[in-house]
């Protein structure tokens, strides 16, 4: 009889973690505009998560209206009670594992806490949601 109540209990915490993962995954979707955490003028810097895990980064460079695209790819994975969401092929300022802090329908903000080239850990990144 423990031995059920235990796999009921394991059941139901999986469950409860999966369906975490979705609800971030569903909630992380779309365009987010990076706000700097010091004023930076220069650059507009906007980050799209879309549903087949490709990310593109699109940075504006007011100072001579350029604009640069780059595109790699996302993972969203929970370990324990924490969602992680892994970065690929950006470059490596941007690549790494960031732990996810808070997201809803108007914020996001992420905590990369590896990396994989990069020498800059622990770099907070706050966004708000686009209508772009």
């Amino acid at each position: 009889m423990k031995h059920k109540s235990l796999y009921i209990l394991v059941f139901f915490v999986l469950m409860f973690v999966f369906s975490c993962t979705k609800i971030r995954e569903s909630r992380i979707e779309g365009t987010w505009e990076y706000i700097p955490l010091t004023y930076d003028a220069s650059v507009d810097e906007f980050w799209t998560f879309t549903e087949n895990d490709e990310l593109i980064v699109k940075r504006i460079y007011n100072s001579s209206i350029t604009t640069t695209h780059d595109t790699g790819t996302f993972h969203i994975k929970a370990e324990g009670l924490s969602g992680y969401v892994e970065v690929f092929d950006i470059d490596k300022y941007t690549n790494g594992k960031y732990r996810i802090k808070k997201v809803t329908n108007k914020q996001l903000k992420i905590l990369r806490i590896l990396d994989g080239e990069g020498n800059s850990e622990y770099v907070l990144r706050e966004f708000i949601k686009s209508s772009e």
